[in-house]
């Protein structure tokens, strides 16, 4: 309150004030002092941590190993001077973790260090408890590669394996291949389960460029057949890098190897066969080298993609991506313009490697109609199958029957030779037949309609002509008849007989068990004999004792087609020749069983029995010894010749000189020494299983048996049959069967049976 100057009170009222209040920001100011402060301590912890890397790197750069794993396979970079051990040392530290050290790879090259490549093997958990020691059941999941220390002393020339230490330059983690990827080939169902890889080896061959290559493999049984697969790894001894490049897979059991295919580049390609049966596939991978630094190699495939706008050169690459090798290389190699340069010769060449294949099954003789008529179309050689094909209808094979197994290999080839030249007639037919085949006449009618020609089956002026043209290629269709003649009466609807039997001589018969259309009486001179049969053909099925079909003799008679002329030959198995043919006079079937009465001159059977055959014996696909075996598949090979051994051991079994245990005493290499034993054995391959691969089988003379005996393993070495051991069983024939599995007729003390293969238990029975 203000005075006035007498000190007294005024009435007045007081006058405001104006106050200025001034607010620094200090908050702003230390948030930011905090963020530098911050950063700051960041920039400090990264340097002292970059340079106690640094330092690391320069004194015990085996302490920071980990970085390896966190770079990419590209980036990985030398550790040099880190720990050093044995590899005794090395497997004492695995074995804390369960794991086991395989079979070292030396990683030598001309100029380089004389490095070691390393798997790490560990027990798969299926096959924990007993058998976890075979070697089939430890997969890879690390390899390693390590160097030879240069210190004092450790590189002397004349130092072992295990005393010498080795520093970890690059390790690889390794998984397994999936199943769908090992099985694509065969266009089978399978699961995403990864497969191990149990087996590490140099690839064959010489690798174009200065690096190592390796293949880690596995197998998988298919049946009979083992599918390989695996990873190419290559490792860089200049670089010290392991790098994964390419997963494969083989049905046909072959290992990736270096071939020269093309001969642009001059240099060795990575072939990988994935041949199924008679369709060839060939992979093969060009090297390409890094075009910067910094960049990993990789594997490029030849593929048989356009490169050109050339008519010519796209027929042909159409032709060859539908499985027609040799039209396509054909066509190919006679134009003149418009190859490209190096890309197109590669696809060439390619090809020619596929042509080659296809060629050579086609010129071969093959013991079974299906597969030599499927050669010759494979190779394109239409009119020559087309001769196979009627010669196998005149030896009574179903026709529909063959060409529906084969309509897709047959359909995708024809579809493509006439988009390239309508004007074929035989590959017509051929497509006609097919689809007459899958579907009916009246579908074939459609599909010619589709498919006209310039000149040829329907060029036909009138309906007349052209339906008559249709029926001469449908006539092929028709069992045992000419397309140029219509078929005798009596064959019109009755198939040939085609049967297996035993045959045992009848002393009596009463006639009242039998029927004959005929009144039965036995020719002068001649003998009963009663042959049991244990399968027919019916048409397009075969069928097996015991039968499921009405007791009645007539219909019987009737259901095999039998005519009063009806014959069988009867083979007697001591004698191992053609005794005679017999005339078939009566049948009987009765409680499943199936029996045909027939009047001969006497057989001289002996002790033994005799067999009914009107089905061809299966011939092999080729002979050859255990040695020739093994030095076409030394893997295979090795695994039936190990189980051979255990066979005749078991079986108490000597054949001559075969497999003695003081000669295969060898833990290592037992084939070898079996092989100077008995490489002279002959081995017959023949397609037992239709898995699309040839069984071994091998007929062994043992001491103390009249009869031979029989053993047969798959194409990957596996025992698939054997009657070592079983004194009164033996196989007497190995009879082809059309439309069906081999049978194998084995005879049990005074008592034959067949027996074939089944897929869905993988054994004969």
């Amino acid at each position: 309150m203000k005075r006035n100057s007498s000190g007294k009170r005024g009435n007045s009222k007081a006058a405001p004030v104006k106050v200025s209040i001034w607010v620094d920001d200090l908050p702003s100011v230390r948030r930011g002092g905090a963020l530098f402060a911050i950063a700051g301590v960041g920039a400090i912890a990264l340097l002292t941590w970059s340079g106690w890397l640094a330092v690391s790197l320069i004194v015990n750069p085996s302490s920071v190993s980990w970085l390896n794993n966190v770079l990419p396979e590209w980036g990985r970079f030398t550790l040099p001077g880190g720990t050093t051990q044995t590899l005794a040392e090395i497997a004492v530290q695995e074995s804390r973790l369960g794991r086991t050290l395989g079979e070292p790879i030396a990683a030598s090259l001309p100029n380089a260090p004389k490095d070691l490549l390393l798997p790490i093997l560990e027990t798969q958990s299926r096959c924990r408890g007993s058998g976890a020691e075979n070697a089939a059941c430890q997969q890879i999941i690390e390899l390693r590669a390590y160097r030879p220390n240069s210190g004092l002393n450790q590189g002397r020339l004349d130092q072992g394996l295990s005393e010498k230490r080795f520093e970890l330059v690059d390790r690889l983690k390794v998984t397994g291949i999936e199943e769908l990827m090992a099985i694509a080939p065969l266009h089978q169902l399978g699961g995403s389960r990864k497969l191990p890889l149990t087996r590490a080896a140099l690839i064959e061959g010489k690798p174009p460029d200065a690096g190592v290559w390796l293949n880690l493999s596995g197998e998988l049984q298919r049946g009979s057949a083992a599918i390989k697969y695996g990873q190419v790894v290559r490792y860089d001894p200049q670089r010290d890098r392991l790098q994964t490049l390419l997963p494969w897979t083989s049905p046909a059991g072959q290992m990736p190897h270096w071939q020269q295919v093309t001969g642009i580049s001059k240099q060795n390609e990575l072939v990988v066969n994935q041949t199924v049966g008679l369709e060839p596939q060939f992979q093969v991978y060009q090297v390409r080298l890094p075009h910067a630094p910094g960049e990993p190699l990789r594997l490029e495939a030849i593929a048989l993609t356009e490169a050109s706008n050339q008519s010519r050169y796209r027929d042909g690459l159409l032709l060859a991506r539908n499985g027609l090798w040799s039209t396509a290389l054909k066509l190919l190699t006679e134009q003149t313009e418009g190859q490209g340069g190096g890309a197109i010769q590669a696809q060439i060449d390619l090809i020619a490697l596929h042509a080659h294949v296809t060629q050579a099954q086609a010129d071969r003789t093959w013991a079974s109609p299906t597969q030599q008529i499927a050669a010759l179309v494979i190779d394109g050689q239409w009119a020559k199958a087309l001769e196979a094909l009627r010669s196998a209808r005149t030896s009574g094979y179903d026709i529909k029957s063959l060409l529906a197994a084969n309509a897709e290999l047959l359909q995708r080839r024809v579809e493509a030779a006439l988009r390239v030249d309508p004007n074929q007639p035989v590959v017509q037919q051929w497509g006609a037949m097919t689809v007459a085949s899958q579907r009916d006449r009246s579908a074939v009618v459609t599909w010619l309609r589709q498919h006209p020609l310039h000149s040829g089956l329907l060029s036909a002026r009138s309906p007349q002509s052209i339906q008559q043209s249709i029926q001469q290629i449908l006539a092929l269709l028709d069992p045992l008849t000419d397309p140029s003649q219509p078929p005798p009466a009596d064959l019109q609807s009755k198939p040939p007989l085609r049967l297996i039997g035993s045959v045992l001589p009848l002393t009596s018969i009463r006639a009242s068990d039998w029927y004959s259309p005929r009144p039965l009486s036995l020719p002068d001179r001649q003998f009963w004999y009663q042959v049991e049969v244990l399968g027919f053909q019916d048409g397009q099925h075969w069928r097996r004792s015991p039968f499921s079909l009405p007791n009645s003799g007539k219909l019987a008679w009737n259901h095999l087609g039998l005519t009063s002329d009806s014959q069988i030959q009867i083979v007697s198995e001591s004698e191992g020749t053609l005794a005679q043919a017999v005339s078939i006079k009566a049948v009987q079937w009765r409680g499943g069983n199936l029996r045909l009465l027939a009047a001969a001159d006497p057989i001289s059977l002996g002790t033994q029995l005799a067999i009914a055959l009107t089905l061809p014996s299966l011939t092999p696909i080729d002979s050859l010894t255990l040695t020739r075996l093994s030095q076409q598949q030394p893997q295979q090979t090795a695994i039936l010749l190990t189980t051979l051994e255990q066979q005749l051991q078991q079986a108490g079994q000597t054949a001559g000189q075969a497999l003695p245990a003081a000669q295969v005493s060898n833990p290592e290499h037992p084939e070898t020494q079996a092989l100077a034993q008995i490489g002279d054995w002959q081995v017959d391959r023949l397609e037992l299983t239709g898995e699309g691969q040839p069984e071994s089988v091998i007929t062994i003379k043992t001491d103390g048996n009249a009869s031979d005996r029989t053993v047969i393993f798959s194409s990957s070495g596996i025992l698939l049959y054997s009657d070592l051991g079983l004194g009164k069983q033996t196989i007497v024939a190995i009879v082809d069967i059309p439309q069906n599995a081999p049978a194998l007729m084995i005879r049990k003390g005074q008592r034959y049976q067949i027996e074939q293969w089944s897929r869905s238990h993988q054994r004969f029975e």
